[in-house]
Formats: structure tokens, sequence, C-alpha cells
């Protein structure tokens, strides 16, 4: 497990040769950063095989969290994930770009009270929603989902989504929102949901 606490992290690798975070047999814990006033930034990662975070009575359902900070990912993938969500935002500003996640146990990507933007991301064989907002200003731009268990996108508790450019395709719902958030979406795409 890798747990940062009032730290920033700075994991940039190159396009050619991406940082690579995984076990080397079964599955790992996955990461935290928290509380952090310094912006992390995870370019050119690939996360593998994470699970969730279970040490001495606590427990985080996320393979991968970042709470109460802020957070730049650029060329960011997570793959195999075994963890309820696949990478857990709680409280934290973020920009997310160019990214793909791929084979989820659960959720991919799940914000919980955050202030975000996602452009050109990809989601792919998600078995529950590939973006599950609650209470959550989200501007997403160029995303597709491609095989999701749940919802594309799943919006709730007086979240804040502006979207533009969303292709869905094998979903159970395409867009759900409710507990009083708002959705608007210029451009979606919709495909056997």
């Amino acid at each position: 497990v890798f747990v940062a606490n009032e730290s920033a992290i700075i994991f940039k690798g190159a396009e050619d040769y991406p940082i690579r975070l995984g076990a080397q047999k079964g599955t790992w814990m996955g990461m935290m950063v928290l509380n952090s006033t310094e912006q992390s930034l995870l370019e050119n990662v690939i996360i593998e095989d994470a699970a969730y975070i279970d040490r001495g009575g606590w427990i985080l359902t996320g393979g991968v969290t970042f709470y109460n900070t802020l957070v730049l990912f650029n060329r960011l993938k997570i793959q195999n994930n075994h963890g309820e969500d696949a990478l857990n935002l709680v409280h934290t500003k973020y920009i997310m770009t160019n990214s793909l996640f791929r084979n989820t146990f659960s959720d991919a990507l799940d914000n919980d009270f955050c202030n975000g933007t996602i452009e050109n991301t990809v989601f792919i064989d998600v078995n529950a929603d590939a973006i599950d907002v609650s209470g959550t200003q989200l501007e997403v731009k160029n995303v597709k989902v491609y095989k999701a268990g749940d919802k594309g996108l799943s919006i709730g508790e007086r979240s804040n989504v502006t979207a533009e450019n969303v292709f869905v395709e094998q979903a159970d719902f395409g867009v759900a929102s409710k507990d009083l958030s708002k959705i608007v979406i210029d451009n979606i795409k919709i495909n056997k949901t």
C-alpha cells in the first residue's frame, strides 16, 4: 500500500516508458493521497490490479483514492481493478485528460463532493458505473463508454454536470440524473443501451 498524508505525489513517466504500479502476483492494496495543499501529478502512469486498502480496521473501497487535495491526471491508465472504485476522488479538485479505465470490478471513476474536468477519456468493460458523481461540479468533454454494467454517467446528490461529445455503448443506462442534480449535455450518442 502507498499512502501520502499531507504530501503531494509526482509520478511523471514518458509516453514510451510509463510508470507502472501493480503487484508482482495477484493484487495489491492500492494507494491514497490525502490532505495535501500542493497539486499531485500522475502523467503516463499505469495502475494495475489494485484492490482496496484494509489495514488494522482502516478500510477504503477505492483502489486509488485522493482525498481533500488537488490533482492533475494526464494519460493515466487504470486497469484490472478489484476494488469497489477504480479511482475514488473525495473533496478534490482535479483535471483528467487522455486517460483510460479498463476492466473494473465495480465503478471506474467515483467523485464525491469534487470539482473536476474530464476530457478525452475512455471507459471499457466497467462492471458498474463508468462515471459516478455525488455532490460534484463536473465538466465532461469527449468521453466514450464501452460496456458499462450499470450507468455510463450517474449524476446524483445535487451534482451539477455539463457534458459535450459523449458516446455510450452497451450500458444498462446511458445517463441517470437523480437527487436534485442537473446535467446539460450537448451531443450525446447512445447505442445498445
